[in-house]
């Protein structure tokens, strides 16, 4: 009888149809994977993928296998997680996927916290672009996901939980031009680079509404964003460093706020913000880790709002 290493073996070798390229994804050698294919092969008496110097294609039995062998790994993936849920939080691991920008703020502290409570406990953090988590979620590559919960899909599969709304501050560096004007306006702010993350169509049209409309036609044919960079840390050093200015979340920023490294450039509004939010698939049980982890989340959600209030109402 086959094994399920097999079986994840095919899978691999049917998404990138060629032996090279899917021993260098799944980390093994191609002769390990031959003979892995070549294995499964004799234990069912067919050809499961035609070769050729082109790739390889699966045949109709390796159709047949590749549709079973999904479900399969889902369900090994799902009794094993299974096995840990029953384990509890004295070892076992919990897959987070956060984006680059202000989910990677967030959870950072977090995983900090349980670390020092459950030092047994691995926990992944996997980084990756918003738009891979829902498929990451299905197929059991994390187990939830802390993303801006405007960029979810609407799925009767997804299940999301909001976190506190955040104010979004426009700054700068300490000594930037900016800061010897009195009330700056948008043109005033568009004379110099704005930075930030990709941003969605949608974010670069609430941008675009909020400008004047003699200002709008000249930012829109030269690009709303002149500097564009998916890493919070990165962008900050490009503002410590430049006279470009970015837009980010208060709580990303108070401490280089509080420190004098950043300032902000009150009266702007660009119309970028959003709500982080906590997304998993609605059907599938929590284990006791991550249960913790998002209390553990929504507390520092709230540390963090009070930390925002006091400095900015001040």
């Amino acid at each position: 009888m086959f094994e399920l290493r097999h079986l994840r073996h095919a899978l691999g070798l049917a998404e990138h149809r060629n032996f090279a390229r899917a021993a260098e994804a799944m980390h093994i050698s191609q002769s390990a994977l031959s003979r892995s294919i070549q294995s499964l092969e004799e234990s069912l008496e067919v050809i499961l993928f035609d070769r050729s110097h082109g790739g390889v294609e699966p045949t109709i039995f390796g159709q047949l296998l590749l549709k079973n062998a999904r479900d399969l790994d889902l369900a090994a993936r799902d009794l094993q997680r299974e096995i840990e849920l029953a384990k509890g939080l004295s070892s076992g691991e919990l897959k987070i996927g956060v984006g680059p920008w202000g989910a990677a703020v967030l959870a950072g502290a977090v995983v900090g916290a349980m670390s020092l409570q459950y030092p047994h406990l691995t926990v992944n953090l996997v980084i990756c672009p918003w738009k891979e988590m829902p498929a990451r979620l299905n197929t059991r590559e994390i187990d939830l996901a802390i993303i801006n919960s405007s960029d979810v899909p609407v799925d009767d599969e997804i299940e999301v939980q909001p976190l506190l709304k955040h104010p979004s501050l426009l700054v700068c560096r300490a000594n930037h031009p900016l800061s010897k004007f009195a009330a700056p306006t948008a043109r005033d702010v568009f004379a110099f680079p704005l930075a930030a993350p990709n941003l969605p169509s949608g974010a670069i049209e609430q941008v675009l509404s909020h400008l004047p409309a003699e200002l709008r036609a000249a930012v829109l044919k030269r690009g709303v964003m002149r500097i564009t960079c998916d890493s919070s840390s990165v962008l900050k050093s490009v503002i410590f460093h430049s006279d470009a200015l970015t837009v980010m979340n208060a709580f990303m920023v108070l401490e280089e706020l509080r420190s004098g490294k950043l300032i902000t450039i009150p009266g702007i509004n660009l119309g970028v913000g959003g709500q982080f939010g906590v997304v998993r698939l609605r059907r599938r049980t929590l284990s006791v880790a991550a249960q913790r982890f998002i209390e553990l989340l929504f507390e520092r959600d709230a540390e963090l709002a009070l930390e925002e209030e006091a400095y900015l109402g001040k």
